[in-house]
């Protein structure tokens, strides 16, 4: 049992490319521990075997190799629930075909509708009730459309970002991310030659890139439409607190948009 569930550890942390630390950081253990899982010298216990599959997003009975399905028992109602709607007209063996060659090749990624941005992003990726279907290979953690947002370009609106989690550790050098911001701004009041403090609480999307002088500058995500106007330059620090980075976007998944037929 043991060798079953350090060989699917194995597997799953180089498949999702995932480090030994941020596994240990993301359970709460110290990475000694992790290695003695992988070494094959220690099986966790149930609570931590749990903390690991959910990390994962595949069942307990999968990493301890008595299942070579990884899909979780909320997968599989899910998919069930599709499958077994009325406008699905299909018999039951394609049914079944077909559900077995999803949970085999594809997970069923977390779509969150609407981000909040107050509430806890992993709360809201274990509250979703949505699901989309994606490869397995793809190191993702949830789904979630563009936010509104005024300086990124309209094409990209009703677009679904396909994210990985920021964990604290490791930040790229550059990449687009999902930045939570919580912070006070000075803003001209209108009318007046006075100034005043104003709470701004929303999400951004944004291209960034950390500097040698442990800044991070944020910039829209699409270079074409790059302003430097716009860019934000904050504390490398502040990306855990006011600019909270919560994801990493791997892919975007585009929307087919109605063009409008041009003038001749």
């Amino acid at each position: 049992m043991s060798e079953n569930f350090r060989d699917r550890l194995m597997y799953l942390l180089k498949a999702k490319d995932i480090s030994q630390r941020q596994l240990a950081i993301a359970i709460k253990k110290d990475p000694s521990i992790i290695s003695r899982y992988l070494s094959g010298e220690h099986l966790p216990g149930a609570d931590v075997l749990q903390d690991i599959s959910d990390f994962f997003n595949v069942s307990v009975d999968y990493l301890l190799g008595k299942t070579d399905d990884p899909s979780t028992s909320e997968d599989r109602k899910l998919l069930n629930a599709a499958l077994n709607n009325p406008a699905a007209k299909m018999s039951d063996e394609v049914k079944e075909t077909i559900k077995h060659g999803i949970l085999q090749t594809a997970i069923l990624l977390p779509y969150i509708e609407k981000l909040d941005v107050i509430e806890d992003i992993k709360d809201q990726i274990n509250k979703s009730e949505k699901r989309m279907i994606v490869p397995e290979e793809i190191p993702l953690d949830f789904a979630t459309p563009v936010p509104d947002d005024k300086l990124e370009p309209e094409y990209l609106k009703d677009d679904i970002l396909l994210c990985r989690l920021y964990k604290g550790s490791e930040l790229p050098n550059k990449g687009v991310g999902l930045f939570f911001r919580n912070t006070e701004i000075r803003k001209r009041i209108e009318g007046k030659d006075e100034f005043e403090t104003v709470p701004v609480n929303d999400i951004l999307l944004r291209k960034f890139m950390v500097s040698e002088n442990n800044f991070i500058i944020l910039s829209i995500a699409n270079p074409k439409y790059g302003i430097e106007d716009n860019n934000i330059v904050v504390p490398l620090k502040k990306i855990e607190t006011e600019y909270k980075l919560v994801a990493i976007v791997m892919g975007i998944f585009r929307v087919k948009k109605e063009t409008k037929p041009t003038e001749s």
